[in-house]
């Protein structure tokens, strides 16, 4: 049985496979930041809009809280609207 050897196992990765594996991640990783950092920025955005239009609701809240309880309005020449209430309170609307 001379030339004949012995069958071996090979239980490792070879460098080439670690380098490819290594690449692979790496062009993974580099898409999923990218893609973290889009849902960060439109996370950002999402929040500012709701905290604008959350004030501009506050705004059309009172407008129409003190219009519903006018006993007269007026437009100035400004084009700002006096409210006026029956209790003689009078709101300026710019």
């Amino acid at each position: 049985m001379i030339g004949i050897r012995p069958h071996r196992r090979c239980n490792g990765w070879t460098l080439m496979e670690l380098i490819t594996i290594m690449a692979i991640l790496g062009v993974v990783m580099l898409a999923a930041s990218k893609l973290l950092m889009a849902s960060l920025a439109i996370h950002h955005k999402s929040h500012d809009q709701l905290t604008q239009m959350n004030g501009r609701r506050h705004a059309i809240d009172t407008l129409r809280r003190d219009v519903w309880n006018a006993a007269q309005m007026t437009l100035d020449q400004d084009k700002s609207l006096v409210i006026h209430q029956a209790a003689g309170r009078v709101i300026l609307w710019r």
